[in-house]
């Protein structure tokens, strides 16, 4: 069969971002395919001219349209699998990446000297990855509602648990130094898993399938979206028994040291109107960024009540999320064949 690969772009050479033309000028033509990016780069109260510039407003910056042109300098690694790459992660380094997918291959890569830490075949599809972040573990859920963790330095099995329903998302989190994972399953519940013991402590329900999960950077936050779609896309706009919301929970240890249940709050909860694929706190954990097929990306301040603070829209679903390590940049990606990259850069 043809090869797939993990194709990661080598951080030698800085990509180049201009600002957009004159207003009686075109947009410039020379951007990389199927890369959009917005930008927050004006002034706090921006000129007449950069106000009419399809500008919008997030904490007091706006947001305007700009072009992103490639460095000769950038070179492309290929991380070979052998059949479609279904999900993958950095690890804390930034040089550790772990990957999965059809080929029931769990590969932990060096990205440098593109060779394979760690591999484990599971003979089972990967759904869903993720990297710890002490960088000491590795999770995948599988398509038999299994999900299992490893240690990346030995490849040894951490353990494997099987939940109800299908495994849809995969996330890392700390509380009080100790790591554990967040599985969201099709039963509209998230699992909570203890690391090293794989135990699980906590239970979470949801109103709609869990698509994605996602522990704020510096742990105490949980944040779930999802949605059902019994329709297949056939309908625009969900019941409200569908569940297409993100909910948010603070996670806190026991009340004693020997205590192993956690106590789970729920912070607040925001509904779509259609089914929400990707969650993504901020690297400084203020903002929470929300995607699905409602066509939009839902910037929420991370706090009690999930204030919005913007809405970007976006011609398309959306399917995942990214922020950059100085939350400066967003990017989403999705149905329209495109990664939009939004410069959310809050003026004080």
């Amino acid at each position: 069969p043809p090869m797939a690969a993990v194709a990661v772009a080598s951080p030698v050479g800085a990509k180049k971002i201009t600002l957009p033309a004159p207003e009686d000028e075109p947009l410039s033509e020379q951007a990389v395919p199927q890369v959009h990016v917005s930008a927050a780069s004006g002034p706090k109260h921006g000129s007449d001219k950069v106000g009419r510039r399809r500008g919008r407003t997030l904490l007091g910056a706006m947001l305007l349209p700009m072009t992103l042109q490639p460095s000769e300098a950038r070179s492309k690694v290929n991380l070979p699998h052998q059949d479609e790459v279904l999900s993958l992660a950095f690890g804390p380094d930034g040089k550790t990446l772990v990957s999965g997918g059809e080929d029931s291959l769990i590969a932990v890569w060096d990205v440098t000297s593109q060779r394979r830490r760690m591999e484990v075949n599971i003979r089972r599809s990967i759904v869903t990855v993720a990297y710890s972040p002490s960088g000491c573990y590795v999770a995948a859920g599988r398509t038999d509602s299994v999900v299992t963790a490893w240690v990346v330095e030995s490849g040894d099995e951490v353990g494997h648990e099987e939940v109800e329903g299908d495994v849809l998302s995969v996330a890392f989190g700390s509380l009080c130094d100790q790591e554990i994972l967040a599985v969201g399953t099709a039963a509209k519940k998230v699992v909570l898993l203890s690391m090293p013991g794989f135990e699980s402590f906590a239970e979470l329900s949801h109103d709609g399938t869990v698509r994605c999960v996602a522990f704020s950077p510096f742990g105490g936050l949980l944040a779930a979206g999802g949605g059902t779609d019994e329709m297949h896309g056939l309908m625009t706009k969900k019941v409200e028994a569908a569940g297409t919301k993100a909910i948010v929970w603070h996670v806190a240890p026991g009340s004693t040291s020997d205590d192993s249940e956690a106590s789970c709050e729920c912070v607040g909860s925001v509904a779509f109107n259609d089914v929400v694929h990707a969650v993504s706190f901020s690297s400084c954990g203020k903002l929470l960024a929300v995607g699905g097929e409602h066509r939009a990306v839902s910037v929420l301040a991370a706090g009690p009540g999930l204030q919005a603070a913007a809405e970007l829209p976006c011609p398309a679903g959306v399917r995942c999320l990214a922020w950059s390590p100085e939350s400066r940049f967003l990017a989403s990606g999705g149905e329209d064949m495109q990664v939009s990259v939004w410069d959310v850069v809050m003026e004080t």
